[in-house]
């Protein structure tokens, strides 16, 4: 019996909230063979360029497959029909007011004290992070931004600034917001007689959020709805 292979293309989905112009050209190949086992590889590639692409930053992309077999009426063949589905989103231009130290990141510290979750929301709308902190170089230019900023206001304590790591989900196992832990990150250093979840009984949580001290340059835990700085993180 004969194959042949009908490849369709049905939707290129481009769902955005702004800059979508920033994507200029997007291309998708598919090849198809017969391996040495009588096995069919289907081989999918999808390129794209944009603006934001030119400049170093990504712009996401999902591709969604679908595989399946049909046949063709009147004829004596079998038919293999692949459909795909490519969602991008295009996001706005990054906050262009961090600073910028090369082999390490870009930083900006918020003074103007906010929950963690309030802080969170906020690294993300500038198309950023909460900071994790991955070597000691990092926590010392942290450290150096935090001591020449102005005083943080509206803050519980001006001392410690929010990072991207908290003890949530397990007590004392101390993870990024990337599931990933501070050990395996690179840097788990703790202030003196830190972290001691200070205020954690059976009506408080405690302290499960990750920050910064000031004068020391090493971590400590704060209490997730108090209000402190934080820092943003944008990767290179």
């Amino acid at each position: 019996m004969e194959r042949q292979i009908m490849v369709a293309v049905l939707l290129f989905i481009f769902s955005t909230t702004m800059l979508i112009e920033s994507v200029s050209s997007m291309s998708l190949s598919i090849t198809s063979h017969w391996n040495q086992t009588g096995h069919e590889i289907t081989q999918f590639q999808v390129a794209h360029s944009s603006e934001a692409a030119a400049e170093g930053e990504v712009v996401p992309w999902q591709l969604n497959i679908t595989r399946g077999d049909a046949e063709s009426s009147g004829k004596n063949s079998s038919y293999l029909y692949l459909s795909g589905a490519l969602t991008v989103k295009a996001k706005a231009a990054p906050a262009s007011d961090y600073e910028f130290f090369p082999l390490v990141g870009r930083y900006k510290l918020h003074t103007t004290g906010k929950t963690w979750v309030e802080a969170y929301n906020i690294c993300e709308h500038e198309r950023a992070h909460l900071a994790i902190i991955n070597s000691e170089t990092e926590a010392k230019v942290l450290q150096g931004i935090f001591q020449r900023a102005p005083k943080p206001k509206e803050v519980q304590f001006s001392n410690i600034a929010f990072l991207g790591f908290t003890d949530i989900v397990t007590e004392g196992n101390y993870v990024t917001i990337f599931g990933e832990n501070i050990v395996d990150a690179g840097f788990a250093k703790w202030n003196t007689n830190e972290p001691n979840n200070y205020g954690a009984n059976a009506t408080h949580p405690g302290q499960d959020c990750g920050a910064l001290e000031k004068a020391s340059g090493l971590l400590d835990d704060g209490t997730c709805f108090h209000k402190f700085a934080f820092f943003c993180e944008q990767e290179l």
